[in-house]
């Protein structure tokens, strides 16, 4: 077997030549990964899906602040490696010294090795077992082993009206129980949200059994609106015969501060509202901010199908045939990423992306080209985030688009600060 330094070694060769797929298809570190292709996968796009998803599990729970150090490490393999961009511009990009970047690149760099390396190594006889899961059923056991599956959960668009309707429906058979009038309102048209569905439908559910329960003979109303691109949701205990309720003190029970949690996993918020007429919580989570994405193509059945590929609220498509389409897009806007083909009239792609690098307000949107020219180190050299060449699969470009999508989807994840009571 192997050593750790060995793989080591290697690891950093292959993120060094991570879109290299002549270096990358006989690399000895697919060899030593023993990697399973995929159906018509290449050798090379196994061993760089690889790569990624070793990154990926050097990601911080969703419930680390997205400005602590803990993030430092995946987002300088990241942004170097996969968005090519230089120690300089990785610098520049997370505020960072030099010094740093190189001490947060080796340490990230080591701490993908061991994750390699435990992924790599087959276990032997005399290792010892592994820990068999908690089995703690106490309200703190269950709610950290809910945190941690929701952390684990893939993320996709929820459409909220649809899961506050599916809430009403659930929670119906308790008020009725509790003898409580549940009154739901919520304006039309209310934007989608990102998570896990069921994740952020147990944290309303939570909540509102909470107050639902603290309730007797009287009215809990939730009322939905939006501010600040969120959002809120005020759970209210109406009414004179309420146990418990007219304390205020919902942030010591258990359901608060499992909806709380959950919440946090996608970045939202849960609070106590004591002092509000009619006692209750209440709750904010983001909406979803579409990707503004420019297409550079001259052929129309080219940008018709990237658009099918990116159909959906989380993206919203624009295009433009010529340079001059391009600039006065720009002049309107400025897009979260250009996907670039280079083989345009008049002025081709090479020339846009030359400008789009030399420009102070375009250099640091990312560009994706998207040719059947097979030139990635020219299009590197002259800034472009990562190449595809033509045809182009949706699995290929939605990978892409995500990749140079993530650090801002991070960051607008965020923790907000918790908006003004209406």
């Amino acid at each position: 077997m192997a050593s750790s330094d060995e793989l080591a070694r290697l690891l950093r060769d292959a993120l060094t030549n991570y879109y290299d797929p002549v270096r990358l298809q006989s690399h000895p570190l697919a060899e030593m990964l023993d990697l399973q292709q995929g159906l018509g996968e290449t050798v090379a796009e196994a061993l760089r899906r690889c790569l990624r998803d070793g990154i990926d599990r050097l990601r911080p729970p969703n419930t680390t602040p997205q400005d602590g150090p803990e993030w430092l490490g995946h987002h300088v393999l990241l942004l170097h490696y996969v968005r090519s961009l230089s120690p300089a511009e990785v610098c520049r990009e997370l505020n960072m010294s030099e010094a740093t970047f190189y001490r947060r690149q080796r340490e990230a760099l080591q701490a993908l090795t061991s994750v390699m390396w435990n992924a790599h190594r087959a276990p032997s006889s005399t290792e010892a077992e592994p820990a068999p899961p908690s089995t703690d059923q106490s309200p703190n056991g269950v709610r950290e082993r809910a945190i941690a599956l929701a952390s684990r959960l893939p993320s996709q668009v929820v459409q909220f009206a649809d899961l506050l309707e599916g809430v009403r429906q659930t929670i119906a058979p308790l008020a009725e129980q509790q003898h409580i009038t549940l009154q739901v309102t919520a304006p039309r048209g209310l934007p989608p949200t990102y998570g896990d569905p069921a994740v952020l439908r147990h944290a309303i559910l939570a909540l509102l059994t909470e107050c639902v329960c603290a309730a007797r003979n009287g009215t809990v109303e939730l009322r939905i609106w939006l501010e600040a691109g969120r959002i809120i949701g005020r759970i209210g205990v109406l009414g004179s015969d309420a146990s418990g309720a007219s304390t205020g003190c919902f942030e010591e029970g258990q359901g608060f501060r499992l909806g709380l949690e959950l919440l946090q996993v996608y970045g939202g918020d849960a609070w106590s509202e004591p002092d509000a007429p009619g006692c209750g919580v209440a709750f904010s989570v983001a909406t979803l901010q579409p990707i503004a994405i420019l297409i550079v193509d001259d052929d129309h059945t080219t940008a018709d199908l990237y658009r099918r590929y990116l159909e959906g609220p989380q993206y919203a498509v624009i295009h433009a045939q010529t340079a001059e389409e391009v600039e006065a897009e720009l002049e309107r806007s400025l897009p979260d990423l250009i996907l670039l083909d280079v083989l345009l009239p008049r002025r081709d792609g090479w020339l846009i992306l030359e400008k789009l690098k030399s420009e102070p307000s375009t250099a640091r949107i990312p560009v994706i080209v998207c040719s059947v020219i097979e030139q990635p180190e020219l299009a590197l050299a002259l800034g472009a985030a990562q190449v595809l060449t033509k045809p182009i699969t949706s699995e290929q470009l939605l990978r892409a688009v995500q990749e140079q999508t993530l650090p801002a989807n991070s960051r607008a994840s965020a923790r907000p600060a918790r908006p003004a009571r209406a």
